[in-house]
């Protein structure tokens, strides 16, 4: 029996419009876990873009810091009390909790930790169908979010380094401008060159904290 154009396509019809519910969990669960993956990668290289800028930019200021030692400027403080203050501000406008990547980051966190809540209720309910679907999503979700919790850290640690040697800087700072105002200069001009040294070493810190050794690989 010979069957119409019209009878084979109807048929077709039919059938094509029904999706299964058990393969719409499954493509939602793996739609979130990949959206987050992106999210992640997204934010885990702006990270390493910000933290690579705050580290060129110490760079800049502490060879400022090495001119002033070679010329022996006579505003000798106002040199250290110079990089400080540019040392102060990296840490509250680039790595702020108020900056836009930090709200960005911690915003995905809390949605990743939702998201994995919920995951664990689903994976683990004998009513739902597609449980082991958000099983299979959790294996990914999870150990992206503590990547991305490590790298917040990371954000956090090098903040906390930044304003510790900013607040030893303006210290010396406040000796060298004693001095000068003492007319002692020579010494002034060994406190600088002390200056000079620690932010040396401050630097070697912040590139061994952004380097390679601890470098925010992107996934």
């Amino acid at each position: 029996m010979l069957l119409s154009v019209g009878s084979v396509f109807g048929a077709q019809n039919a059938t094509s419009g029904y999706i299964n519910p058990d393969f719409r969990s499954e493509t939602a669960a793996e739609s979130d876990a990949g959206s987050v993956k992106n999210g992640t990668n997204g934010i885990t290289a702006r990270i390493q873009a910000d933290l690579e800028s705050v580290k060129s930019k110490i760079n800049g200021a502490v060879k400022s810091l090495q001119e002033a030692v070679a010329l022996n400027q006579a505003q000798r403080a106002s040199s250290v009390s110079n990089v400080a203050t540019q040392i102060r501000a990296l840490a509250s406008s680039d790595l702020g909790d108020g900056s836009a990547l930090v709200k960005e980051t911690d915003k995905l966190i809390g949605k990743m930790r939702a998201q994995i809540s919920q995951g664990r209720m689903l994976s683990a309910d004998p009513k739902e169908d597609a449980r082991d679907s958000y099983a299979q999503g959790l294996l990914t979700l999870e150990p992206e979010l503590g990547r991305l919790i490590d790298r917040r850290t990371s954000i956090a640690r090098v903040r906390i380094e930044l304003l510790r040697q900013a607040a030893a800087l303006e210290s010396r700072a406040k000796a060298i401008a004693w001095l000068e105002d003492a007319d002692q200069m020579k010494v002034a001009s060994k406190a600088l060159e002390e200056a000079l040294s620690e932010a040396l070493a401050f630097a070697g810190r912040i590139d061994a904290l952004i380097g390679k050794g601890t470098k925010l690989a992107i996934d």
